[in-house]
């Protein structure tokens, strides 16, 4: 008699129990859902590669090895163009994964200049608002869009960021007046915002340098050789400044302690975000934080034991990310001829260099088109004032060459950079 009532009990508990569970259960789902959605893989197709190595037998990698691969790194420098939004996103996504592995991280940014280090720290530290930082801290016309998520994601976590470069005045001082002119008038103050040394050889990144200006005419300006090489000392202070920055960081951070046992410390490791042509083929930025970084340099208490430990080859720690934005896939191979560039230096020794440690590909803002047409040549007055040290990537060596004014280019064009770039 007793069954029924005994059967429905038991099918309304059930019942219960289960939305109970279900309840129960639906924010841990959702949190795991939340994590998954946080940092999705990039649409990307990375490429390994190494002195002599041929390009077809580099390998793409799955993306999480190529983070795996990044992870030992003391610097890791990402080179983009600055007006591609795939490649601002693949720099979030790197900064979100390296944060994740790393206790002492620290971002080093191109786009922020060394004289409003203070206004950016305060921010960060949540002194000021938003509006008070953006009014004094001289961000890029495309921070909101492209490098507002960095800044947010570092204040958010704790992140410390370093506004690596020159002061756009100075650097244009230098590049009018030829860097001893311009240094003899700098005042003490300004003299501090450079580096405290620097050089422009005559090497690959001169020459690489020359091309970049058109050989002497750069915007329909023509240039003599001074004018040149007053532009060649600019984009040198430049680098020697975002190098000069990335070290202090690297060797003047204090280390973090972190979850692997008592006592157990880690070093900051920076991540440099600045233009293609600044770490190409590691010249640049990259050269000049290896040469700072090479020779008995150590971090304090590093080692306990002895309250300072030795750091390991220079070169070796130092990773550069050439990103390259594509059209299709396909392109990728395209583009791929210029990963390698043959260089005769001075010794008369010639020299395979690949663009970086790693490649890049990332959708072009028209990915999926077949054809991109030539953007216009920006006047020439604009060219010296908004390129002063930092002229437009051209197609990378090796690759395609651009064809005639007018005709569809099967290759994204490069994008021109923005001022203090």
């Amino acid at each position: 008699m007793n069954s029924a009532p005994s059967r429905r009990c038991l099918a309304v508990f059930v019942a219960i129990a289960a939305v109970g569970f279900a309840l129960i259960a639906q924010p841990v789902l959702s949190l795991a859902a939340d994590d998954d959605e946080a940092m999705p893989d990039p649409l990307c197709r990375v490429y390994a590669t190494a002195p002599g190595a041929t390009w077809a037998a580099s390998g793409m990698l799955p993306f999480a090895e190529f983070v795996s691969r990044l992870t030992p790194a003391d610097v890791v420098i990402l080179g983009e163009y600055h007006d591609d939004p795939a490649s601002h996103a693949m720099e979030l996504a790197l900064l979100e994964r390296l944060a994740a592995s790393r206790t002492a991280l620290v971002l080093s940014m191109e786009m922020f200049e060394r004289d409003v280090q203070s206004v950016l720290d305060n921010y960060l530290a949540g002194g000021m608002t938003e509006d008070e930082f953006l009014a004094q801290s001289r961000p890029w016309g495309n921070y909101p869009t492209d490098y507002r998520p960095l800044i947010e994601f570092a204040k958010a976590h704790g992140i410390k960021v370093v506004a690596a470069n020159t002061p756009t005045e100075l650097a244009r001082r230098i590049a009018r007046e030829g860097i001893d002119a311009a240094l003899a008038g700098m005042t003490p103050t300004e003299r501090g915002w450079l580096a405290a040394n620097t050089s422009a050889p005559d090497d690959m990144y001169w020459e690489n340098f020359k091309l970049q200006m058109g050989g002497g005419g750069h915007g329909g300006m023509q240039m003599d050789e001074a004018m040149v090489r007053s532009f060649y000392q600019s984009q040198c202070m430049k680098d020697d400044t975002m190098a000069e920055s990335i070290v202090r960081a690297l060797l003047g951070g204090a280390p973090v302690a972190t979850a692997a046992g008592e006592g157990a410390v880690e070093r900051p490791h920076v991540l440099h975000v600045t233009g293609s042509f600044h770490c190409d083929y590691k010249l640049g930025t990259a050269a000049r934080v290896i040469q700072r970084l090479a020779g008995p340099l150590s971090v304090a208490a590093a080692a306990p034991a002895e309250g300072k430990a030795e750091l390991g080859s220079a070169s070796g720690r130092v990773i550069v990310v050439a990103m390259r934005p594509v059209q299709g896939w396909s392109q990728a191979g395209l583009r791929a001829e210029g990963v390698y560039v043959d260089y005769t230096g001075a010794d008369g020794a010639v020299q395979s260099v690949p663009v970086g440690d790693f490649v890049v590909f990332v959708p072009a803002p028209d990915f999926g088109q077949a054809i991109r047409a030539v953007p216009p040549t920006p006047e020439p007055e604009a060219a010296a004032e908004d390129e002063m040290t930092m002229p437009p990537m051209p197609p990378a060596p090796g690759a395609p060459a651009a064809p005639a004014p007018g005709a569809p280019a099967m290759l994204p064009a490069p994008p021109a950079m923005p001022p203090s770039s």
